[in-house]
């Protein structure tokens, strides 16, 4: 025996309405096909008229025309005594009279959704509270991620033909980029991060190079054009990695901030004053421990607070943890962590920027690092959109000099070198001069 909450809580008009918004909106259709089950309808024959609509939708990815469906509905009703038949016909008959405007579809597939998301969280409930005792967790969090992704579907799609003209002319109104605070990068990536061309950027390095403080560096560049940037560490305290961004953004040594702390303010407060949206959340993990789930219910927990981000910083992934695999194979965690992240940049709209080390030989290499001497997992780098070594000899590194190169660029240039300055003392990236590159030619003994 059915429960009676396992069937839409509507009245006989409501669910009739809904079931014409299902016949003859494809959107509408699209949308709720995946979540709706037949047995949801409380009215018998809405559950077969359903059942039919489903099916040709299934099998011709189109709405079903309402004399095809009247004729499917008749091969099942044929077989049945007069009374019923009466039933079937005079339903029929209403559903065609049935008018549904449409704002009716916007609410009865808010409706709907929430039915169906209730009905999945309670199967998760129900279904995996055995694994509790066994300490299952990963198991528990996988349906209740599932459950959560109910009615998660994409909106971006474009009807090639039909839609040149506005798509063209939508380039140019596209978002703006959030600049990168490096004039050579920018000019590699169409003017600077855009979620829609690199939703995962990774910085590539050998240890101690200046993966966090690039990291750091484009958090504070961000803040400084209104930008809300959401940064997750892993190795760095908090304050340690605060204290990066008090360097950058006020252009204070960071060791001499203890000393200046009315100015370290002072110009913070500038920053905050002349960039009102401009908001910073550091977020620590243990190492190891943090997985991209964390990451992601984190982002939901803001945002319901009203701070949507822009940038969300992560140092780094190559200590991220895949919370559903107990295999100790570094290439399948890494490529699946890194899936993860990209994920959250296309669903959140917003870029993700880590960072990931050099296996020895990117260590050792005299030359610009590429994309094959990434340690442990060439997984990462497939997902990745962009990713940027930071390149430094050892007479470069008493000359705060680095060079940065374009690894890999899914959607521009490649293989390009951008010479830069690493201020280490205040923690920024800055372009070197074409004097300065010309100046260090001519002096080449």
């Amino acid at each position: 025996m059915e429960k009676t909450d396992e069937k839409f809580a509507f009245n006989e008009g409501v669910e009739r309405k809904l079931l014409k918004a299902i016949i003859v909106n494809r959107k509408f259709l699209a949308s709720i096909v995946d979540l709706v089950k037949s047995e949801y309808f409380v009215n018998e024959v809405a559950r077969d008229i359903y059942k039919i609509t489903k099916a040709h939708f299934i099998k011709y990815k189109d709405s079903i025309d309402i004399n095809v469906l009247y004729n499917e509905v008749k091969n099942i009703y044929s077989e049945k005594n007069v009374e019923v038949q009466n039933v079937y016909r005079k339903y029929f008959a209403g559903l065609i009279k049935e008018d549904v405007r449409s704002s009716d579809a916007e609410y009865l597939y808010d409706q709907c959704l929430s039915f169906c998301k209730r009905q999945a969280y309670k199967s998760a409930f129900l279904n995996n509270v055995k694994y509790i005792d066994n300490n299952d967790f990963s198991t528990i969090d996988s349906a209740f991620k599932k459950a959560s992704l109910i009615g998660c579907y994409s909106e971006n799609e474009i009807d090639y033909f039909k839609e040149v003209k506005s798509r063209i002319i939508g380039e140019k109104n596209d978002i703006i980029p959030i600049q990168t605070g490096i004039v050579g990068l920018d000019k590699i990536v169409y003017g600077g991060w855009n979620y829609k061309t690199h939703p995962l950027i990774l910085f590539m390095a050998p240890s101690g190079v200046g993966k966090s403080i690039a990291l750091c560096y484009t958090g504070s560049f961000a803040l400084k054009q209104n930008k809300v940037v959401f940064h997750y560490t892993f190795e760095l305290s908090p304050s340690m990695t605060a204290a990066r961004y008090d360097a950058a953004i006020t252009s204070i040594n960071i060791n001499e901030r203890h000393d200046q702390i009315d100015e370290v303010e002072k110009r913070i407060g500038v920053l905050k004053n002349t960039n009102k949206n401009s908001e910073l959340f550091i977020k620590e993990y243990s190492t190891g421990t943090c997985t991209s789930n964390m990451i992601r219910a984190d982002i939901e927990k803001k945002i319901g607070l009203g701070f949507k981000p822009d940038l969300v910083i992560i140092d780094y992934l190559d200590i991220m943890r895949f919370e559903t695999s107990k295999s100790d194979d570094s290439y399948f965690t890494q490529q699946k962590i890194s899936e993860e992240l990209r994920a959250i940049g296309q669903d959140y709209h917003v870029c993700v920027i880590s960072a990931t080390q050099t296996n020895r030989e990117g260590v050792s290499s005299t030359t610009e690092i590429e994309s094959d001497k990434v340690a442990d997992s060439y997984g990462k780098i497939k997902t990745s959109d962009l990713i940027i070594s930071i390149n430094q000899t050892k007479a470069e590194l008493l000359q705060n000099k680095a060079r940065l190169y374009i690894a890999k660029n899914r959607t521009g240039l490649n293989k390009k070198i951008i010479p830069i300055t690493i201020k280490y003392d205040i923690m920024t990236l800055r372009d070197r001069s074409n004097a300065e590159i010309v100046d260090e030619i001519l002096n080449v003994e």
